[in-house]
């Protein structure tokens, strides 16, 4: 028959258990493999720490320029708004719509005179026939002196 090692050689692994071959990991020749793990797995994490800082960087400056280009065409979109205001307020633009309104007739506008001390109950009629031709002129009609 063969003859089998169905143990662990004795000679590998130090005496006393455990907690001495800790010792002996930490202390002996192989201590510099988990110094060595320990600086990859540092190594690793900053490296893992710098990647996300540097992706987040660059999601803000994406963010950024995009915000800047939004409130460039904004400033555009303002300045032409502007623009418009000042033209609709402009006269001529003014005058140029109530003739296409009609609301203008072309012809030169009309002063009415008011006298400043009118007694009371006076009325457009007593101060004479130019005024009651001015007066339908201005309304189309003229109430009639019994109704």
């Amino acid at each position: 028959m063969l003859n089998r090692i169905t143990t662990t050689p004795t000679a590998l692994l130090p005496r006393g258990g455990p907690a001495v071959w800790r010792q002996e990991l930490l202390t002996g020749q192989a201590a510099w493999l988990p110094r060595l793990v320990a600086l990859l797995i540092a190594g690793c994490a900053l490296m893992s720490l710098y990647l996300w800082q540097a992706s987040t960087i660059s999601t803000m400056q994406t963010q950024t320029l995009r915000l800047q280009y939004e409130i460039a065409a904004l400033e555009r979109e303002n300045v032409a708004q502007m623009l418009q205001v000042a033209q609709w307020n402009s006269p001529s633009y003014i005058d140029e719509k109530a003739t296409e309104l009609g609301l203008r007739t072309g012809s030169a506008a009309i002063y009415v005179r008011v006298a400043t001390e009118a007694e009371p109950g006076e009325t457009a009629r007593t101060f004479g026939a130019g005024n009651v031709a001015l007066w339908r002129r201005l309304t189309g009609w003229l109430p009639q002196p019994g109704g």
